[in-house]
């Protein structure tokens, strides 16, 4: 799947996603770790679904970028989450978040993709009532 959106559609993208966004929703009380989890889960379930345009209210600009600047979805998945491997779409809707820690507003997420090397990693924040991956790599 290419990622060649025009960048208007990309912002109209993110407002109309962020207006409509669900299951990211974690107001900003206990339970940050289990909706940096989901929010984690939401990313991974919609890049093994091809949902490209639906990312972008789980991720800041630089990570945005960096999906778009891979030249198609899975590769872009795969970059942000930091794998040194391509695995196929279907590797994200197998793997599993291992670790998630927490402090205050920001999460260090672990993943373990199926065909890749090595584990992938996330960044997260907590944005208002929502959690965003950052990766600081990315300058988030």
């Amino acid at each position: 799947m290419s990622l060649g959106w025009a960048r208007v559609g990309i912002v109209a993208a993110v407002v109309v996603a962020a207006a409509g966004a669900s299951g990211c929703s974690t107001g900003v009380d206990a339970g940050d770790e289990s909706h940096a989890r989901s929010a984690a889960r939401v990313f991974l379930d919609l890049c093994a679904e091809g949902h490209g345009s639906d990312l972008s209210h789980l991720l800041n600009g630089p990570a945005l970028e960096t999906m778009l600047d891979a030249g198609d979805l899975t590769d872009g998945c795969a970059a942000v989450l930091r794998l040194s491997d391509r695995v196929p779409a279907a590797a994200f809707a197998a793997a599993q978040v291992t670790d998630v820690k927490t402090n205050g507003g920001e999460a260090e997420i672990t993943v373990d993709v199926p065909g890749a090397t090595a584990p992938g990693s996330l960044e997260a924040e907590r944005e208002g009532d929502r959690w965003e991956l950052t990766n600081s790599a990315f300058g988030g």
